[in-house]
């Protein structure tokens, strides 16, 4: 049996007891996925200067004089004076260009991961109780 000094609560007082709820902010950080920029990835022909030296090779008429003597005149008198008719030759340069494979590009996306520092200020309540206008600590 309890004692008269004791006090336990009566069904009163749990009929008349009186909430408040006290809240605070809390920090939530939710990285998303956003566009940041778009690339554009494009060919183009660069036209440059190449000087190469080639070497050509032609032909040349030589034309040697050769004195008579007697004893080259003994051979017997020339032929018959004909018209000799020669035919030089010369190299052309012809020049050929042509599309040859160089190297292959890939390009890919990488994704890295850096850390951000968010400074933040949060707020959050505090429950104070005044009773006659003395003010008890808060919570």
């Amino acid at each position: 049996m309890s004692s008269a000094s004791e006090q336990q609560p009566t069904g009163d007082r749990a009929q008349g007891a009186r909430e408040v709820i006290r809240s605070e902010e809390e920090l939530r950080v939710e990285p998303q996925w956003r566009d940041a920029y778009r690339v554009r990835v494009t060919k183009r022909i660069v036209i440059e200067e190449r000087t190469i030296t080639v070497p050509v090779r032609r032909e040349e008429l030589v034309i040697e004089h050769e004195p008579i003597t007697e004893e080259t005149w003994r051979d017997g008198p020339p032929g018959p004076a004909e018209d000799l008719v020669l035919t030089l030759r010369e190299e052309q340069i012809e020049v050929v260009t042509r599309v040859v494979p160089l190297e292959r590009v890939r390009i890919s996306v990488d994704r890295t991961t850096e850390r951000l520092r968010i400074d933040e200020d949060l707020r959050r309540e505090q429950v104070r109780v005044e009773v006659d206008g003395r003010s008890d600590r808060a919570r």
